[in-house]
């Protein structure tokens, strides 16, 4: 730093008719600041900005920590301003210029290091103090590159209402069945709304105590993992989680289903049951019964799958869960509640099943 006194330093600039100075020939080139006004080794530049036909002159520097913005119609406005601004900062510098030299020295060689970075240097003192706190004695760099191996791969930071929506989106784009869909929807979207966090923080912990909260069968609490499962191995695939790690949900296990966990319909309650039923339910409970078809396969059934001559029921590929055909026998007493009923269109009408 040159001793005699503060030195005001500015790009030379002519005056205009109005008395103001203005840049026009010398302007600064771009990214480059058109002047720099100094006071003792306090710098402040000032930057030329144009919105549509306006043109503003522009200093920026750094108070209590916060970066600071102001913008003046003239050249001469700004130098003024920030003439001002380098002055305060040089009085709160002093303590710089009372340094040993070797301290000096290393004060500005962090100033330097952290330039490229636009934060002041006691933001990135505060940083390190904060991440040393929490590796204790590991090294910084070790624990940076670590975290760069298993997360620097994700695409972006994302909450769980945003992975869930992206998968509907994609589930419905690829033709999931609506009694599908709508489940996946129900489930999921439940679970968002408790979770409005990122994706990343979401723990197996997490999971079990939300399921565990709904107090419902072990058979529902299966059903909802699975479909959280199917979250997380999505958002593993697009890039929301790191790969090489095993998601929230793989870590957690079913929960086993007992036979007492099941009910089954003795003969007598059964018949008491299909007899009292409104006609449109008889052939839901009578070949879900006898011919042990799932619900959803039945849901999707056409009557011209039913073949009563041949004894057989045909499901086919987009009726399946396995997305393959097989043949299901129709045993007697299956053919003797089916054959007086009038058999076209949907074996369960749409909505019937709610009435």
């Amino acid at each position: 730093m040159k001793r005699g006194g503060d030195k005001l330093v500015t790009n030379p600039q002519g005056p205009d008719q109005g008395g103001n100075q203005r840049v026009r020939a010398g302007r600064g080139s771009k990214g480059k600041p058109v002047a720099t006004v100094k006071f003792g080794s306090a710098a402040v530049p000032i930057y030329r900005t144009q919105s549509g036909r306006r043109v503003r002159f522009t200093i920026s520097h750094y108070r209590h920590g916060k970066r600071l913005r102001q913008a003046f119609p003239t050249l001469n406005a700004a130098k003024r301003e920030a003439q001002l601004v380098a002055q305060r900062i040089q009085s709160g510098m002093q303590h710089v210029t009372d340094m040993k030299a070797q301290d000096r020295e290393a004060y500005l060689a962090a100033c330097r290091m952290i330039e490229e970075f636009d934060v002041p240097l006691v933001s990135a003192i505060e940083d390190y103090v904060r991440c040393r706190r929490i590796a204790g004695a590991e090294s910084l760099a070790a624990m940076a590159a670590d975290y760069s191996k298993h997360f620097g791969h994700i695409t972006r930071r994302a909450n769980v209402p945003e992975v869930v929506e992206h998968l509907l989106i994609n589930k419905q784009q690829d033709g999931v069945g609506k009694r599908h869909l709508g489940q996946i929807r129900s489930v999921l979207r439940r679970f968002a709304a408790a979770h409005p966090v990122p994706i990343l923080e979401v723990t197996s912990a997490d999971i079990d105590a939300w399921i565990r909260s709904l107090d419902v069968g072990p058979s529902s609490r299966n059903a909802m993992l699975r479909y959280l499962n199917i979250l997380f191995t999505f958002a593993l695939e697009q890039r929301y989680l790191p790969e090489g790690k095993p998601t929230a949900t793989s870590q957690l296990k079913k929960v086993k289903v007992t036979a007492g966990d099941v009910r089954i319909f003795p003969v007598d309650q059964f018949r008491t049951l299909i007899h009292a039923a409104p006609p449109h339910l008889v052939p839901l409970l009578s070949i879900g019964s006898f011919a042990g078809i799932r619900m959803a396969e039945i849901l999707r059934l056409d009557w011209s799958a039913v073949d009563l001559q041949r004894r057989i029921i045909e499901i086919r590929p987009g009726q399946a869960k396995t997305a393959s055909r097989r043949i299901v026998p129709v045993t007697g007493n299956l053919a003797a509640w089916l054959d007086p009923l009038p058999r076209h269109g949907r074996v369960v009408p749409s909505g019937e099943i709610l009435k």
